[in-house]
């Protein structure tokens, strides 16, 4: 049995009462929740056959046997399809807590759940689609091999059997009750700690992914920022310096304009940002009281190129009175030289080409 509907009905209730206490603590404001999701392969070991090794057909004790595929791979992805959709479900909201288990804010469970509740339907939708084609399915599959027909039928389960193998299970939320005074602090400590490592490499990983190759961020691009934001507030209970980068996470948002895309100076404002988010630590630093979070990008300033003077050189280089051609055949020609088009403005720009072709390019 899997999400129950009480248990959805217990986390509106339980993350109702959360949202109103204003005194939270680790063992009041979290629990910890796991789920397991498991399926089947569709692969045996076929023990009686022999390998083929550098062109030499071996047969030792050493060697396992061969695995054969009797079920299409493509049909079982919905598993590690509805696993990461879990997985991101209690990444977005929690931290990885021991082994299994995400440390989860009780404000949030209603949601977790509801979401949870959601993933675990299609995943029984999946499995009895599955079942009810598995017949047809292992015929296709044979048609496609049919080399090895008699090994898949000798491998293949019946179908309920087979359908049994998969599961998606939500275990019950657990308190947090340490069994000793005083290790409620370091439980809460070793929270944070992880807390901050998961945002670091959630920023760095959203700086990569969305910002760093572009030069506008629409509301989408923009969503994860907004879920790393909230779920610093969602945990600041744990211990002050959590409360403060959830404070100065909200500032930096708060300061960014309602309208989409952010471009220029918006745009780089929450690039810098992030950056500064991605290393683990400045954002201890600066829950400690530190004030890393704060500074300010520097901007390169860009050095001015001296432009030539072509007109003046062309001046300076005919001398009428040492030239005895004072009466120049090309005089017309200089004086074009002189106000033509092509001046020391194209030999600028001529070179800012060159160094753009290089960089896309590869001259």
């Amino acid at each position: 049995m899997t999400t129950q509907k009480y248990t959805v009905d217990s986390a509106k209730e339980a993350s109702k009462l959360a949202a109103s206490n204003a005194n939270l603590d680790i063992k009041s404001g979290a629990c910890l929740i796991s789920v397991e999701v498991q399926g089947a392969c569709g692969e045996s070991i076929i023990s009686d056959s022999k390998s083929l090794i550098d062109g030499q057909v071996l047969d030792s004790e050493l060697l396992s046997g061969t695995k054969l595929r009797w079920f299409p791979k493509e049909k079982l992805r919905f598993v590690s399809k509805c696993s990461a959709q879990a997985r991101r479900a209690l990444n977005q909201r929690g931290i990885s807590f021991a082994k299994g288990a995400t440390l989860v804010p009780i404000s949030q469970l209603d949601d977790l759940i509801t979401e949870l509740h959601e993933i675990d339907t299609e995943f029984k939708a999946e499995v009895q689609n599955l079942r009810s084609e598995y017949e047809n399915t292992i015929e296709d599959h044979i048609l496609n091999n049919k080399p090895v027909e008699a090994y898949i039928r000798k491998c293949s389960d019946e179908a309920s059997k087979f359908a049994s193998r998969f599961t998606f299970k939500v275990h019950p939320p657990m308190a947090i009750q340490p069994l000793f005074d005083g290790d409620e602090d370091v439980i809460a400590e070793e929270a944070s700690q992880t807390l901050f490592d998961e945002i670091s490499s959630e920023a760095a990983e959203i700086y990569q992914k969305s910002f760093l190759m572009a030069e506008k961020a629409t509301i989408k691009k923009m969503k994860p920022v907004f879920a790393l934001r909230d779920k610093l507030i969602n945990l600041s209970f744990l211990d002050s310096t959590v409360a403060r980068v959830a404070v100065r996470f909200s500032e930096v948002l708060n300061e960014l304009p309602l309208t989409y895309p952010l471009m220029g100076g918006d745009y780089h404002k929450i690039c810098h940002f992030l950056t500064l988010v991605s290393d683990r630590s400045k954002v201890i630093a600066y829950g400690k009281g530190g004030d890393e979070l704060s500074e300010v990008e520097e901007i390169e300033e860009v050095e001015e190129v001296a432009v030539v003077d072509n007109t003046s050189m062309a001046e300076s280089s005919i001398n009428t009175e040492d030239n005895p051609f004072s009466d120049n055949p090309f005089g017309e020609a200089v004086e074009q030289s002189s106000s033509d088009p092509f001046n020391s403005e194209f030999i600028v720009q001529q070179e800012n080409v060159a160094i753009d072709s290089f960089a896309f390019d590869g001259w």
